[in-house]
């Protein structure tokens, strides 16, 4: 009998899991594009993992994307949704079947773009996603840059989590939505593997997904999901959330404190009166009964204040679970802290737990409060914060209260002027006013937290979710919607991955975390390098080369540089090998910049998180884990390429692309397209036939002393690994450690063949189809697809053929070379199989824009310009991804292989 999916559902999230309706409902729709509006706490996530694995993988439908791109505005939400993922992955027997991979920043990932073809769980911050799926992807090789690019862009699901979260993000993923339609007059992704997008939030507004392309195109009647009929219920685990009681007083008068400012003495004696007080009548109630007080600020400063007035009233021998929780802490800080909000540990705090928090638990965070206190924000950020009050109604629901407590939220005010208080000012003052409100309510801004505190009275004290819905266009309205939207002109630019003028590349962080100058830089500490004895901030070596680890990494804000100048200018930036490591007095700091600094300079605790102060009496830990050293074998092996012909290597990459497409639909590519790519396969490495990186590779072959007699030939691969330098004649290493490395390293510097095989490669293919097809050739878009991928199999050259601009250039260049290919190089002959391919004299002209001559063929860009315009960038970028991925595969298997 078939498994329905409430069983597997109830395989996957385990019995004591809780299925609501809405979940079956949405695993079996057809899977469109949609908007899908949950209120918090009632599984959103596990409905739409689930709901894709479901289909897709449990039901094989091919309607479903083979990837789910799972997209979210914090650090914090991923980790939680991987070790969701994770859970429901091994419950369900699938950890080998899906692969599950996660992109953000300082997290090691696995070559997931070399499996096209593989059923996969991509889960990411939107900064590494979305600057991928724009072609400028944050922490990686630019080289891999349209492999990421074409494969996020086509037979995908995006899942974009918390979308009231995301500013300029939210409006970038709705132009990609449309860009990747096949009508319309788009650029389309492939038919047989379009990408989905579903937009997903308790507190979302639709008018912000009506960007610059959807303006007056209606979306389809069921894009609009929700809880159906569910939310109707008036008995169930929906309605107990939906009318969770939760009483809410509002306070404008009272506040935080300020800048430079103690909070309120008086308030924060309240709150832990209060928190007593709940503690004390909870005496009697079930242990799985949270007893803890939850305060939000806006602010770091202002919740650390809150968070040391709270400290100091305790005392030190205080009972009370205190704990700060902001962006500002190491995941390895971060993780403690969230380990200490599960039941078990609050269980085990018979005087409950006071948690301080920043905007970092409003979302995602699964817990629960019995009091909220709070700080004016826009309206959808106090909605998401209610819902850590009373969150699954364990409480009391319909107004009722439990185990005689009933849970409150108290919003407070900014301790700043209110411009719309009727005060009779003039100009001037009227100025200093909004002024001094601008500063005092960022990072939000002022007239939304007022419009807030007006529309909650509309609640009259009662701010159950159901409630709240009455005020629900005044949440909508508070969400700020991004004044820009990613343009067709913008994203075509971006296809482009050569460096401009500037030797830079296009920004795309206005489209994927907005322009605001506020954002953040990260800085970690170190011991001497390489050592555990203390490092006193000295240059570090040249050769010491930064391996940052992700448990290492403090995310500090752009705007405390002034104030933490003393700790900072202690610190390293690493600038590249060409240029080594300089001190941060000599370098501006910049948004995404990494410091390395001495445990000793200090700035931070694992209390309190950054501080940008020196304290002597808390010592900052040296948490990098040194990777486990390779064993001698394993360094010798980085010289190890397998020994193949072009011939040989060839035939494997083309038995790789056969592999893959055998687990895509047959329709994904047309046998048209398929040919061209085979005939570029086959193509591909003929320029290794070059006599520059022939000799270059037996200069390093002499170099190495080994003998290339009874070697394939013409060589594609070869292996530096046995040479006598390195070992004796039984194998064994005739250095070890550091002595090793430096002569792996002086051989694999030896091979500089100073041109580029597949340029060469494109140019013999270019003369060859010339002749085959003569004056037509222009007018067979598939010999330019051949022609392109040939060309950009390794990144190097894609759209225009040129060399990179060299930062220093020393000597004056030959017009006529390009990427070390001169014009009228002689290129001889390659078998592949049964078919001679060559010799060639080789023509560079094609590098110049236009045509050779009147009755010449077009130049190299043209023809790139003319696929784009047939295939748009996402499918001609996907074509890459393939061919690079077959590339690939095809050389570790070479690797692989023992030596001849």
């Amino acid at each position: 009998m078939p498994e329905t999916f409430s069983t597997f559902f109830s395989r996957a999230s385990g019995v004591d899991r809780q299925r609501y309706d809405y979940q079956e409902c949405l695993a079996s729709l057809p899977c469109e594009s949609r908007l899908i509006s949950v209120p918090t706490g009632l599984g959103k996530t596990a409905a739409v993992i689930l709901a894709w694995l479901w289909n897709r993988v449990h039901n094989k439908n091919p309607s479903w994307p083979r990837r789910l791109v799972y997209c979210l505005p914090m650090r914090t939400l991923v980790e939680q949704t991987r070790d969701e993922a994770q859970k429901w992955l091994t419950n369900l027997g699938l950890t080998g079947q899906v692969g599950l991979h996660i992109l953000m920043g300082g997290e090691d990932t696995e070559d997931w773009d070399l499996y096209p073809e593989k059923d996969a769980i991509l889960i990411g911050t939107q900064d590494m996603l979305l600057s991928r799926a724009l072609n400028r992807g944050y922490g990686m090789s630019r080289y891999r840059w349209p492999m990421h690019f074409g494969l996020l862009n086509n037979d995908c699901l995006w899942v974009l989590d918390e979308t009231q979260l995301m500013g300029p993000g939210l409006s970038t993923a709705c132009q990609l939505e449309a860009f990747r339609k096949n009508d319309d007059g788009f650029f389309g992704s492939f038919p047989g593997g379009q990408s989905i997008t579903w937009y997903a939030s308790a507190t979302g507004n639709a008018e912000h997904l009506q960007t610059r392309e959807w303006r007056g195109i209606a979306r389809e009647e069921d894009f609009f999901f929700d809880l159906k009929e569910e939310k109707d219920a008036t008995s169930g685990p929906v309605a107990e959330r939906l009318g969770a009681t939760k009483s809410i007083k509002l306070e404008p008068s009272k506040n935080f404190g300020s800048k430079g400012e103690k909070p309120d003495a008086q308030l924060i004696q309240t709150i832990l009166q209060k928190h007593r007080e709940m503690v004390e009548t909870l005496q009697q109630a079930p242990s799985a009964i949270p007893r803890r007080s939850l305060i939000i600020c806006n602010t770091v400063d202002r919740a650390s204040k809150v968070y040391t007035a709270i400290k100091s009233v305790l005392g030190e021998s205080h009972k009370e679970d205190l704990l700060l929780m902001h962006s500002r802490f190491r995941p390895n800080e971060r993780r403690e802290q969230v380990l200490r909000l599960n039941a078990e540990h609050l269980a085990q705090c018979p005087a409950g737990q006071i948690v301080v928090a920043t905007q970092v638990i409003e979302a995602g965070v699964d817990l629960s409060s019995d009091l909220l206190w709070t700080e004016i924000a826009p309206l959808a950020s106090i909605v998401q914060r209610l819902g850590r009050l009373n969150r699954g109604g364990e409480f009391g629901f319909g107004n009722t209260a439990k185990h005689g407590f009933t849970p409150q939220a108290t919003v407070v005010g900014i301790d700043a002027p209110n411009p719309r208080d009727g005060t009779k000012r003039n100009a001037k003052e009227s100025a200093e006013a909004i002024g001094k409100a601008t500063t005092a309510y960022l990072p939000y801004s002022w007239e939304k937290a007022l419009d807030a505190f007006d529309a909650l009275k509309l609640l009259k004290a009662d701010a159950s979710p159901r409630n709240i819905e009455k005020i629900q266009s005044q949440v909508q309205a508070s969400i700020e919607r991004c004044p820009y939207s990613l343009q067709r002109h913008e994203l075509l630019d971006f296809f482009d991955t050569d460096s401009n003028l500037s030797l830079g590349f296009t920004d795309v962080s206005p489209f994927v975390r907005g322009t605001d100058a506020d954002t953040d830089f990260q800085v970690l500490w170190r011991n001497r390098l390489g050592s555990d004895e203390e490092w006193d901030g000295s240059e570090p070596d040249s050769n010491y080369r930064p391996d940052f680890q992700r448990q290492e990494l403090c995310s500090v804000s752009i705007s405390k540089i002034k104030e933490a100048r003393a700790i900072l200018n202690q610190g390293w930036v690493w600038r590249g090998k060409e240029s080594g490591w300089i001190s941060v007095r000599d370098s501006d700091v910049y948004p995404g910049m990494t410091i390395l600094l001495p445990c000793k300079a200090g700035g931070y605790s694992v209390e309190d998180g950054w501080t940008g102060v020196f304290n002597k009496d808390k010592p900052i830990s040296d948490l990098y884990e040194p990777r486990a050293s390779l064993s001698d074998e394993d360094m010798l092996s980085s010289l190890e390429n397998g020994w193949q012909s072009i011939a040989e290597h060839t035939l494997e990459v083309q038995a790789a692309f056969e592999a893959i497409l055998r687990k895509l639909p047959e329709d994904f590519l047309s046998s048209e397209e398929r040919q061209a790519c085979e005939r570029g396969i086959r193509w591909h490495d003929v320029g290794k036939n070059h006599p520059a990186w022939k000799t270059a590779a037996l200069e390093a072959l002499t170099d190495a002393k080994i003998d290339t007699t009874g070697k394939p030939h013409p060589l594609a691969k070869f292996s530096l690994s046995n040479s006598p330098d390195l070992v004796y004649p039984d194998g064994k290493p005739k250095f070890t450690g550091r002595e090793l490395k430096r002569e792996i390293n002086r051989l694999r510097r030896s091979f500089k063949p100073g041109m580029a095989h597949e340029v060469a490669s494109a140019l013999a293919f270019r003369q060859a189809e010339q002749k085959r097809l003569g004056p037509s050739r222009d007018a067979d878009i598939l010999s330019l697809l051949a022609e392109y991928l040939i060309m950009a199999h390794h990144g190097h050259v894609r759209k225009v053929l040129r060399d990179e601009l060299p930062k220093n250039r020393t000597e004056p260049k030959d017009a006529e070379t390009v990427r070390g290919i001169k014009d009228a190089d002689v290129l001889e002959s390659v078998e592949i199989g049964s078919e001679t391919l060559g010799p060639f004299t080789l023509l560079t002209d094609c590098r110049k824009m236009g045509r050779r001559d009147v009755n010449g063929n077009e130049s190299y860009t043209r023809g790139v310009l003319r696929l784009l315009e047939r295939y748009g960038p996402f499918r001609l970028a996907y074509f890459e991804a393939l061919f690079r991925a077959a590339d690939i595969r095809a050389s570790i298997l070479a690797k692989d292989k023992p030596s001849a």
